[in-house]
């Protein structure tokens, strides 16, 4: 329990996806660099925004 000793705002167990300081996923892949961020943010292929969208549900009454 080492991590959660090092960590002074959190005095818990250490779980399968935090040790006490850091949260992570056991089975996810390891982040990218920063060149693939840049590649992400301006080479397109995301869809556009509606201009409108139309909620499922009824507005809250005031």
């Amino acid at each position: 329990m080492r991590g959660a000793r090092a960590n002074p705002y959190y005095d818990g167990p250490v779980s399968d996806h935090f040790d006490g300081r850091t949260f992570f996923n056991p089975d996810g892949i390891e982040p990218r660099g920063f060149t693939d961020l840049l590649r992400w943010q301006f080479g397109g292929g995301r869809a556009a925004w509606p201009r409108r969208f139309d909620p499922p549900h009824a507005p809250a009454k005031p």
